[in-house]
């Protein structure tokens, strides 16, 4: 069976996050980069690996929360007391 392109109907909405705007894996991914690097500076010889929603980055369960960023909603995203879902969470490790 083919599949075909669908028109968005009306009534559907898309995420704010992807509203005429760079895939924000790549914006978080270049950020993640750059704090690498700075850190990498600072102290010479350490190694760093960047994660966001593609690796292994506990967006949801305990961690966010135990962080005290916020907590995890019924939508199961991280919620900010004061901006709410609208957020993404990467994390540099050594």
């Amino acid at each position: 069976m083919a599949t075909e392109a669908r028109t968005p109907s009306p009534e559907s909405r898309e995420s704010l996050s992807t509203r005429g705007r760079p895939d924000y894996h790549d914006v978080l991914g270049n950020r993640l980069e750059q704090l690498a690097i700075a850190i990498r500076e600072l102290v010479p010889g350490a190694t760093t690996r960047c994660y966001g929603r593609r690796g292994p980055c506990a967006r949801t369960g305990v961690g966010p929360s135990f962080a005290g960023l916020g907590w995890i909603g019924k939508n199961m995203m991280l919620i900010h007391p004061e901006i709410g879902s609208f957020t993404f969470i990467g994390v540099c490790a050594d």
